[in-house]
Order: structure tokens, then C-alpha cells, then sequence
């Protein structure tokens, strides 16, 4: 990310960035109704002082997407440090990611994985921008494991609230949450896949005959890893084929 200035054809080639190319990014997102967007105070913190951060730029974005009756559903996620786990704490941190995006509340908040740490806190927190303060309309959490979901999913039941999602990595490429997925179903809770195409793994642009996947400059990922995954790889390029010789057949007809 380069926060201003205009880029030079190295930088391109590098696939570096400016505020404008966001811009262009989420309008093209809203435009094809891709509306969920997931922030937190985290992203971009370094580049807050100049107004920088992820929520920064989410918030102009915001304002200047031309069709203005459409909105984004956006998603917050909660740092929880170990000095952050309190109620305040973690209303207070939702309030000010409002201000920043200039919203008046988010579609879920979430909190990423709490640990072996005590979680009364942050249920009482949840339970309170739900409730009282109105700031969110679903609460969930990030990385939480099965045995752990279950609990915060009893706690925040016993305040009147319902835990709707837990979002965690998973992939073709990376099935090691499986069983995750299973738990939610059980609780009633949405699996929310993060890097669904495993950075690219799982993609198919990147296979052994193609380790640079068509783009300039040193391969992404090594042939050993490639090479293991030949067989996946063949199969998502015979699934693209059909996909696309009906898509053909559906269209000519």
C-alpha cells in the first residue's frame, strides 16, 4: 500500500497500490453486490494518525460510491487484548469504529479468539451493544474452537443473545477446521471461511505448469508445495471446463 503519489511501473509490476485503487475496488464489489465488509481497528492502525487506517478508507469509500442507496454490511472485529477484555472496553471500541466509518452501527461484531482467558467481560460487552446501545444487530466470534464456541455460546444465550457467527480459515487446501464447520451446525451459528482459496493455493492459477500463475516476477508458491497438489488442481481446471462449456451452451441456446 502506498498512501499517496503515483505509482511507478515497478510498483505496478509489484502489485503495490494507492487510496484511489480501494475506491475503484469497492465500488466494483458494491456494483456486483458484494455488500459484506469485515475491519477492525487493527488493520492500517500504523497509518491512523494520517487518516489511513482500514476504517478510514472504508468510511470515504463509503461516501463516495455514487449509487448512495446501497449499503454495506459491515462487520467489526474487536482486538481484545488482554487489557481490553471489559464490557467498556469493548464498547467503547465499537463506538469509536462507528464514529470513524461514520455509521451508526454495524451489521456483526465480533472478538477474536479468547483463549484460556476468562470471557464474562466481553459477553457482558457483547450483550450490551445489543441490547442497550443498539450499535450492532449479531454478534460473533474469530478462531474459536468447538469446545470454547459451546461455552460463549451458552453465556450469551443466558443474556438474551444469540451467538451467530465464528469465522476461522478454511479451505480445500487447509481442511484442518472441518470439524469446526460441523460445531457451528450444531449451535446454530454461521461459519464465516476466511481465506477460502488458500492464498491462491487453491485457486488453480497457481499449478506445478504454472507456478507463477501468469504473473511477472518470482514464483508465489514452491514446486514441491505445487506439485503435491497436482491432483486438486487437475480436478478445479475439469470442473472450470464443464462449468464453462455449459455457461457457453446456456448462453448460445
Amino acid at each position: 500500500f502506498v498512501p499517496s503519489g503515483k505509482l511507478k511501473k515497478q510498483q505496478l509490476r509489484e502489485g503495490k497500490f494507492v487510496p484511489g485503487d480501494l475506491q475503484l475496488a469497492y465500488n466494483n464489489l458494491m456494483t456486483e453486490g458484494i455488500l459484506v465488509f469485515e475491519t477492525s481497528p487493527d488493520y492500517g492502525s500504523a497509518m491512523a494518525s494520517k487518516k489511513l487506517s482500514a476504517e478510514d478508507i472504508l468510511a470515504r469509500c463509503i461516501q463516495e460510491y455514487e449509487e448512495s442507496d446501497e449499503t454495506p454490511l459491515l462487520i467489526g472485529t474487536y482486538a481484545n487484548q488482554l487489557w481490553q477484555r471489559r464490557a467498556g472496553g469493548l464498547t467503547s471500541s465499537l463506538s469509536k469504529s462507528c464514529d470513524r466509518m461514520e455509521v451508526s452501527g454495524v451489521e456483526v461484531f465480533q472478538v477474536k479468539s479468547l483463549g484460556w482467558l476468562p470471557s464474562g467481560g466481553l459477553v457482558k460487552g457483547l450483550t450490551e451493544a445489543v441490547i442497550d446501545l443498539g450499535t450492532v444487530n449479531y454478534v460473533g466470534v474469530k478462531n474459536v474452537a468447538p469446545i470454547r464456541l459451546r461455552r460463549i455460546a451458552g453465556k450469551l444465550d443466558a443474556q438474551g443473545v444469540q451467538l451467530t457467527t465464528n469465522t476461522f480459515e478454511f479451505s480445500l487446501t487447509n481442511r484442518s477446521n472441518e470439524k469446526w464447520i460441523q460445531s457451528c451446525k450444531t449451535l446454530g451459528v454461521i461459519p464465516m471461511i476466511s481465506n477460502p482459496l488458500g492464498g491462491g493455493l487453491a485457486s488453480g492459477q497457481y499449478t506445478a505448469s504454472n507456478p507463477s500463475g501468469g504473473v511477472a516476477g518470482e514464483a508465489k508458491f514452491s514446486f514441491a508445495t505445487l506439485e503435491k497438489l497436482q491432483p486438486l488442481h487437475s480436478v478445479l481446471e475439469t470442473v472450470a471446463e464443464r462449468v464453462m462449456t455449459r455457461l457457453t451452451r446456456e448462453l448460445r441456446d
